[in-house]
């Protein structure tokens, strides 16, 4: 799992236009399908992830540990659908990191939607790690695990969203809106006698890919094992069926969390490639450079629609997410059926 940053994007960015490229897309109809593909995940996203929110905070029964985790993860990956994507689609028809918006306003949302950006991928891997470590406890230490109120979750859940702004607090100093052929573009400036773009990628690196991966590997390599030993055992003895039903329930949830982790981990890889030679690899000419655009861009929309697949993954491995997002868009349609004959009742009132 390797989540690159913005900071690394739009430094490759920035030497891209500085060499002049060819853009990647460079018909109409490229530019359409390119529209088209991120509307769609766009709508995935923000349908997908509101209706997790809603089922959480609905719900009475949805409000344990790795439920609230999930609705932190859901919470963040809107900001994609909200803001990222919306800027993606603009960057398809007039260039990377073009920037429309000018004075102030543009320079303030020029430093906030690449952090709030960076913000939701790491709250997303801060709720993965807490969901791996709630699963730890949960089936290899159950004897170890404290139980958490649904207040302390809350509090911990907040404190990703804390950390994350802390760490990326440095966008605010380094995103500045430059002119490049009299066109106004997103950049980010490092200070030459300050922190360089390289120790910072590599510290971002280290916090959020190379260490968390480390972590959940090891972790999930002793849930399934322990997992194992527990279907081997009820195998054995077929008269303990709280034990079956209580197995059962565990190996739905590892899945459901490993699923999330494998998924989050093949979106962002791509990306992470190209910013990693383009990082360490400094003999390339220019004409290697702008080839990897195509690449780029690829990468690009798969990190992005990882915002999209979270959701999908979750209603297809939690039955009790789908039974009660059914129930929620039942009662949707019941109050705008119920609306809807009221304003005709009364429409046809009037007409009498």
């Amino acid at each position: 799992m390797l989540p690159v940053n913005s900071t690394s994007l739009v430094s490759l960015a920035n030497r891209t236009v500085a060499l002049q490229c060819t853009a990647v897309l460079s018909t109409q109809t490229e530019r359409l399908g390119a529209t088209l593909a991120n509307v769609i995940v766009m709508l995935l996203a923000l349908v997908g992830n509101s209706l997790i929110l809603i089922v959480v905070v609905s719900s009475k029964s949805m409000k344990n540990t790795t439920d609230i985790f999930i609705a932190n993860m859901a919470l963040s990956d809107l900001i994609f659908p909200l803001l990222v994507i919306p800027r993606r689609i603009v960057e398809i028809y007039f260039g990377d990191r073009r920037w429309l918006i000018s004075g102030t306003a543009g320079l303030v949302l020029c430093k906030l939607v690449f952090f709030l950006q960076d913000l939701s991928t790491a709250v997303s891997i801060f709720s993965l790690i807490l969901i791996t470590i709630d699963r730890f406890y949960a089936i290899v230490l159950p004897l170890k695990r404290f139980l958490m109120t649904k207040r302390s979750c809350i509090l911990i859940a907040s404190l990703t969203w804390v950390l994350g702004i802390v760490i990326h607090g440095v966008y605010f100093e380094s995103f500045s809106v430059a002119t490049h052929d009299n066109r106004l573009h997103c950049f980010i400036q490092w200070d030459p006698k300050g922190l360089t773009y390289e120790s910072y990628y590599i510290s971002v690196f280290i916090c959020f890919a190379l260490a968390p991966f480390i972590l959940m590997a090891v972790a999930y390599s002793f849930i399934f094992v322990r997992l194992k030993g527990q279907q081997r055992r009820i195998g054995v003895s077929l008269s303990e069926p709280q034990n079956t039903q209580r197995s059962m329930r565990q190996r739905k949830v590892f899945y459901l969390s490993f699923a999330i982790v494998i998924s989050f981990a093949i979106a962002w890889t791509p990306l992470n490639t190209v910013v990693f030679l383009d990082l360490f690899i400094k003999d390339y000419s220019s004409e290697e450079k702008c080839s990897w655009n195509t690449f780029l861009f690829i990468g690009v929309f798969l990190a992005y629609a990882s915002s999209a697949v979270n959701p999908f993954i979750i209603f297809l491995f939690s039955s009790k997410f789908r039974v009660a997002s059914r129930e929620i868009v039942r009662r949707i349609g019941r109050h705008y059926v119920q609306r809807s004959n009221q304003v005709t009742n009364i429409t046809n009132i009037e007409l009498q």
